[in-house]
């Protein structure tokens, strides 16, 4: 973020539409139930943006700061920081695994697979098969300077 006039306009903006949901909610408690797979886990894509590991980690470093639970899932296609802000209010960012985290392959084993070519007969041909480990940097690691200053230039 560059924290120009604008940028900061549009964080206040997110906040006061925050605060805004939120007393609708609490005045509305009968319309929360429609709600609720909105926020038990918002989606929040960061697989579009070039820095896609320090972007995670910035969100883990801000739960952590926010005192929120912060938990770090992975599978073979995605790498995700969860963020719980209650019960009923979590946000999942999440890029792709392999810009966040190195795929070494440890070891391959040939196994022998079912080959299926519409109009011949099924063919079985030895295939490899990777094993596969994932090195992934901490994302609690240290705070750049320049980053650890973002938040106090924004006022709420």
């Amino acid at each position: 973020m560059s924290n120009t006039k604008g940028d900061i306009r549009r964080v206040a903006d997110i906040a006061d539409g925050l605060n805004k949901l939120a007393a609708f909610v609490r005045t509305h408690p009968e319309l929360a139930e429609d709600l609720n797979l909105l926020f038990a886990h918002t989606l929040v894509p960061v697989g579009f943006r070039t820095d896609q590991a320090s972007r995670l980690a910035s969100f883990a470093r801000a739960g952590k700061a926010s005192g929120v639970e912060v938990t770090k899932n992975y599978d073979d296609d995605w790498a995700a920081v969860n963020l719980q802000f209650g019960e009923q209010v979590a946000l999942w960012v999440y890029a792709g695994r392999s810009q966040v985290c190195e795929r070494i392959v440890t070891g391959t084993t040939w196994v022998e697979k079912e080959v299926v070519d519409p109009g011949a007969p099924k063919i079985k041909q030895m295939v490899p098969q990777h094993t596969v480990e994932w090195k992934c940097s901490p994302l609690l690691a240290e705070v750049p300077e320049r980053e650890a200053t973002v938040a106090e230039e924004v006022p709420f």
